[in-house]
C-alpha cells in the first residue's frame, strides 16, 4: 500500500498528548506517533505545547483548558479550525481525519479531499444540547469511524459508518504489577454520568479502601457543584481519598498497585480508555454494563460486569478470582496502539478505494 499524506485534526483544548487529563488527545498522540512511524506524512493540527514525531501545525501556543479559556469561547475553537482547514486546504492531503467533532466536520464541505471523523463523544447524550440538529446534519454527511459497536448502535441518527476502530495505548508505557496493594481505585472526570457518588458507596459497603484521581472540571458548574455537594461529603481523607487530578507516571503507579478499578458508569460511555489502562497494568475492572464495556471488558476473566450496585459490592468481595496477566493479554490483543493505527490505516485505504 502506498504511503499518504494525512492530516489528524485535533482540539485546541488540551496538548497532544494532554499532560494529565485529555482521551482524545491521547488518542491522537498514539495514532499519530503509529501512523509516523509506518511511513506516513502526517500532520498533527493541535496546540503549540504538543510534542509529536510528526508535524506539528498551530495557532494556539497552550492549550485552552491550561491557559483558563473557557469552553464557552467559541472564537478559540473558531480560530483554531478556520487555521488549521486554510493549511489542509493548501497542503496536498491525501486524507483529512478529523477528531474535534463538529468543528471538524463543519469545514468538511469546504474540502476538496477525502475526509472521515472520529467522534469520541455519545452522539445519544448530543440529543440533549442546543444546536442538535445542526451537529445530526453534519454528521450525516460526512464518513465516519466509531469507537465501539455500541457507540455506533446507539447513536439516535443515521451516520454513514465505514468502520470501527477500538481506541488504542502504548503498552510500554504501562508497567504490569502481579502483587498489588490494599486498595481499589476510581479515575475520571467527576460528573454524575462517572459514577464516583456511587463508586464510593460500593467501597464502603465492601469495607475497601478507594483512591480517587480525576478532573473536576472548573468549567462546567453542574460538574463543580456535583463534587462539592455529591462527591466532596463522601471523601472521608482514610478509606475514601482524593488525589487530585494527575499525571501520566502517576496514574501507572496508581492503576498497577490497585486490587481493581469501580467504574460505577451511569451512562452508554462509548470507549472509556482507563479500562484498558488499568487492565494493562493487570488491575481488573469492576463496571457497569453500559455502553462499551462489554466489548472491552471479558467478564470473568478481566473484571466483571454489572447490572445493579449489589453486582458491583460482590464484585469488589471476588476481585481476587481474576488472574491479573489475563487483564494484560486482553490489552495486547485488542487494544494496542499498533493495532489501533492498523485498523485505521485499513479504514483510510477503504475510504480512498471507494470514495465513501
Amino acid at each position: 500500500m502506498r504511503k499518504l499524506k494525512i492530516a489528524l485534526f485535533s482540539t485546541p483544548w488540551e496538548a497532544v498528548p494532554p499532560i494529565k487529563y485529555g482521551g482524545t488527545e491521547l488518542v491522537v498522540y498514539n495514532l499519530a506517533e503509529g501512523l509516523h512511524k509506518n511511513g506516513h506524512l502526517v500532520t498533527v493540527f493541535a496546540t503549540g505545547d504538543s510534542k509529536t514525531s510528526a508535524k506539528l501545525e498551530y495557532i494556539h501556543a497552550k492549550a485552552g483548558y491550561r491557559s483558563d479559556i473557557s469552553w464557552d469561547d467559541k472564537y478559540f475553537s473558531l480560530l483554531h479550525a478556520s487555521y488549521a482547514f486554510a493549511k489542509i486546504q493548501r497542503g496536498g492531503f491525501d486524507l483529512v481525519h478529523n477528531h474535534y467533532g463538529a468543528w471538524g466536520a463543519a469545514f468538511a464541505k469546504l474540502l476538496d479531499k477525502p475526509f472521515v471523523s472520529t467522534y469520541h463523544g455519545d452522539l445519544t447524550h448530543s440529543r440533549k444540547r442546543a444546536g442538535f440538529e445542526f451537529l445530526k446534519k453534519l454528521f450525516q454527511n460526512t464518513p465516519m469511524i466509531s469507537i465501539s459497536h455500541s457507540q455506533a448502535r446507539n447513536t439516535p441518527f443515521k451516520i454513514n459508518w465505514v468502520g470501527n476502530v477500538y481506541n488504542g495505548i502504548d503498552i510500554s508505557k504501562f508497567d504490569f504489577n502481579d502483587k498489588p496493594k490494599d486498595y481499589f481505585v476510581w479515575m475520571g472526570r467527576f460528573t454524575s454520568d462517572k459514577g464516583a457518588v456511587e463508586s464510593i458507596l460500593a467501597a464502603k459497603q465492601a469495607g475497601v479502601r478507594l483512591i480517587m484521581a480525576g478532573k473536576i472540571d472548573k468549567f462546567v458548574p453542574a460538574d463543580v457543584e456535583y463534587f462539592n455537594k455529591k462527591v466532596r461529603p463522601l471523601i472521608d481523607g482514610d478509606q475514601i481519598k482524593y488525589i487530585g487530578e494527575i499525571s501520566h507516571l502517576q496514574k501507572v503507579k496508581l492503576l498497577k498497585n490497585a486490587r481493581g478499578l469501580i467504574d460505577a458508569i451511569k451512562w452508554n460511555e462509548p470507549f472509556g480508555l482507563v479500562i484498558i489502562e488499568a487492565m494493562v497494568c493487570g488491575t481488573p475492572v469492576i463496571a457497569n454494563g453500559f455502553g462499551s464495556v462489554p466489548e472491552v471488558v471479558a467478564d470473568q476473566e478481566t473484571g466483571f460486569i454489572c447490572g445493579s450496585q449489589k453486582d458491583i459490592v460482590k464484585a469488589i468481595k471476588n476481585i481476587d478470582q481474576i488472574r491479573r496477566h489475563k487483564c494484560r493479554e486482553r490489552v495486547e490483543k485488542y487494544f494496542t496502539a499498533e493495532k489501533m493505527t492498523e485498523d485505521y490505516e485499513r479504514a483510510y485505504y477503504k475510504i480512498l478505494k471507494h470514495k465513501v
